[in-house]
């Protein structure tokens, strides 16, 4: 795992950076606001930069609740008695062992309990960021708020008083989006109509959490996220020939895209990954699901 280091974006705007991008707002010269907290196994790391810099947290804003960028918030709140905000939609999937299972859908209860990187995840928010809200007043700082669902049930993006937008995970970048084999969202349509959000905004600066800082324009950024994402989920629909289950298809998945599955792990996680696809051409109608020999399956849309 990559070293951390802290690098300024614009004025009061920073960014630790490493192994993925995790964005804070200097309140001070020592005081400032995270925005999410990466994966628990760096929780070291983020400790001795803290350290380093002379530096302390003194709130946490989450765009969303997945391991890699909820890992330490509850930590950090216990240790520096410190506010967390999120979106309420977010809260409601991690203030409990049962709600974090509910989206780890493929993971027994028991597993993600055992698993330090989710043992870690339940945290209780303080502010709940409504629907309609469009800024949070946070740490005596107004942040903008651009509700941007899809990748997670309500993520959100944040946007500082430099003009910067740290966008999470409802866009990718460089290498993630290059080698990106089957890219992950909750609710497939959601987040294509959250990428096109992008396209009516005017930040100066895109924050991306895996990984980078993209200077103003991203017109392009817009459309290979949308072209990606749209050629990922045809492809899939291409494989369904016949009526196969959710087995099957994920198998042929994996033959045909070449991903690994060398843990039991990583055959859950690729189940999760392939549902939300299946779910998005089931409601624009390009396959159905059906009873078949006695199985749940999916299959080729019945032209009448």
């Amino acid at each position: 795992m990559k070293d951390l280091a802290l690098e300024q974006v614009q004025g009061n705007t920073y960014c630790i950076t490493g192994w993925q991008s995790i964005p804070l707002y200097m309140l001070d010269d020592e005081r400032f606001v995270l925005f999410d907290t990466g994966t628990y196994y760096i929780r070291e790391q983020l400790e001795a930069l803290f350290e380093k810099e002379g530096i302390r947290p003194a709130g946490i804003i989450n765009t969303h609740t997945h391991f890699d960028h909820l890992g330490n918030t509850h930590y950090l709140q216990e240790k520096y008695h410190i506010p967390v905000a999120m979106s309420i939609g977010e809260a409601e999937t991690c203030r409990t062992f049962p709600a974090v299972k509910s989206y780890l859908f493929a993971y027994p209860a028991g597993q993600v309990m055992g698993d330090p990187k989710l043992a870690a995840l339940p945290t209780r928010a303080d502010i709940l960021i409504e629907d309609e809200s469009d800024s949070v007043l946070f740490c005596g700082v107004r942040f903008g708020i651009l509700h941007t669902p899809g990748h997670s049930p309500d993520h959100i993006s944040i946007i500082t008083p430099d003009n910067v937008c740290y966008v999470g995970d409802a866009l990718m970048c460089g290498k993630s989006l290059v080698n990106s084999k089957l890219p992950y969202a909750f609710n497939f349509a959601q987040s294509l109509e959250s990428i096109e959000l992008f396209n009516d905004t005017h930040y100066e600066k895109l924050i991306i959490s895996h990984n980078g800082i993209i200077d103003a324009p991203y017109d392009k950024l817009i459309e290979s996220n949308l072209a990606l994402m749209n050629q990922r989920l045809d492809y899939l629909c291409s494989l369904i020939t016949e009526p196969m289950s959710g087995g099957r298809i994920c198998a042929t998945v994996k033959r045909e895209m070449n991903i690994t599955t060398d843990t039991t792990e990583k055959a859950q996680n690729l189940e999760r990954f392939v549902r939300p696809y299946l779910e998005c051409l089931i409601d624009e109608h390009r396959i159905d699901l059906i009873l078949y020999n006695d199985s749940l399956c999916y299959a080729p849309r019945q032209r009448t």
